[in-house]
């Protein structure tokens, strides 16, 4: 039976477990509690013209995703990207 080995690396340690079953190690494996807390989210209300969401909501329906969680991807991609009103930082 294979033993967990000590890894020099991440990569060398996301090929370990992508290449082995793990059912292979299960008496090498120990439980251990987590705890889960999702992030803390804040309701942002924003009033917009028809036009500009009757866009969103159809580029929404084409990704196959609400149009809620479609504003939330786009706010985030804008910040990662630095934009601002002014345009690109």
């Amino acid at each position: 039976m294979e033993k967990i080995p000590e890894f020099k690396s991440v990569k060398e340690e996301r090929r370990f477990w992508d290449e082995t079953d793990v059912a292979e190690l299960m008496d090498e494996l120990e439980e251990v509690e987590v705890e889960y807390r999702p992030p803390k989210k804040r309701v942002l209300s924003v009033r917009i013209d028809s036009g500009v969401y009757d866009r969103v909501r159809r580029l929404a329906r084409e990704k196959g995703i609400s149009v809620t969680a479609f504003v939330q991807l786009a706010i985030a991609k804008a910040l990662e990207e630095g934009i601002t009103l002014e345009g690109k930082k």
